[in-house]
């Protein structure tokens, strides 16, 4: 089989119409029902069960589906890397990155990425760690930056990013500035699920959690209007903290959090990807020497 009969009969699949097929592959309705026909006689099968209300896959056809659906990602793969090593002055990088990464790096970076390139497009997508690490492995994003450790992936390129201390805050006028005894404990705490380059240990979600959000411009608010305490990397309270709208509150052990850009071996060498890279990695150096 060739990789042309793979997409022949997933686009068929997909569209449930020989018509509708058709428009999708920019042929002709008689082409595509042509090689339809001559692959079922190829391989002396039924790929499609003909009904009035379209094509139904065989379970034959299924099966190289799920078959071939490796293969497709390794070749989606290889034309993206192509892209990536000849597109210059156009083209598109595609970042996934983690909610503090997106706030405390991406304005600057997104800046200079656009302020050093020609036409190039880049497209950015925010979510959880896990996520990012799939879609980076499928090939649907070129690099990822988030809460990672630069070493936990040997098969990938890791560049270390931020470090900062996760601090836990609350609102100036809280109660627990004011009254003996009490802890952060006492109160709901609003902050984003564990993930990423954390210990273990501080994987659990804590007792008193009661708001889980990536949203951490969201989360100040909430801690700014009640007596929600709200935990995470210094750096993204700095602005509240600075203008004594939200105070730290005394914790008994000190946790670091981390990140990471990580990337395929075969996209290191892109042009676009290593200005990205560059960008990443010299923004958080300022990052570190502003904080």
């Amino acid at each position: 089989m060739e990789t042309a009969d793979i997409t022949l009969i997933r686009t068929l699949s997909d569209h449930g119409s020989i018509t509708r097929a058709a428009e999708v592959l920019h042929q002709s309705q008689p082409t595509v029902s042509r090689k339809l026909t001559r692959l079922e006689t190829r391989l002396n099968t039924v790929l499609f069960h003909r009904s009035p209300t379209g094509l139904v896959p065989t379970a034959i056809a299924r099966y190289i589906l799920d078959a071939s659906a490796p293969l497709e990602t390794e070749l989606r793969k290889i034309e993206r890397h192509v892209e990536q090593m000849t597109q210059l002055e156009t083209g598109e990088v595609r970042l996934g990155v983690g909610p503090i990464i997106e706030q405390v790096l991406l304005p600057e970076v997104l800046g200079r990425f656009v302020a050093e390139t020609g036409g190039v497009r880049i497209s950015t997508v925010t979510d959880h760690a896990d996520t990012l690490l799939a879609l980076l492995e499928d090939g649907s994003l070129d690099l990822i930056a988030g809460p990672f450790r630069a070493g936990d992936h040997p098969h990938l390129v890791g560049h270390p990013l931020v470090r900062d201390r996760l601090v836990t805050v609350a609102r100036a006028e809280h109660p627990l500035f004011r009254e003996s005894g009490k802890h952060a404990r006492d109160y709901p705490l609003a902050a984003p699920l564990p993930q990423g380059s954390l210990s273990s240990r501080d994987q659990r979600i804590p007792e008193n959690q009661r708001i889980a959000s990536d949203n951490y411009p969201l989360l100040v608010r909430v801690a700014l209007s009640s007596d929600c305490v709200c935990r995470g990397p210094r750096s993204v309270f700095e602005r509240s903290l600075e203008h004594g709208e939200l105070k730290e509150v005394a914790t008994r052990r000190s946790v670091i959090w981390q990140s990471a850009c990580l990337l395929r071996p075969e996209s290191a060498e892109a042009p676009l990807v290593r200005l990205l890279v560059r960008l990443l990695v010299e923004g958080s150096r300022q990052y570190g020497r502003r904080s």
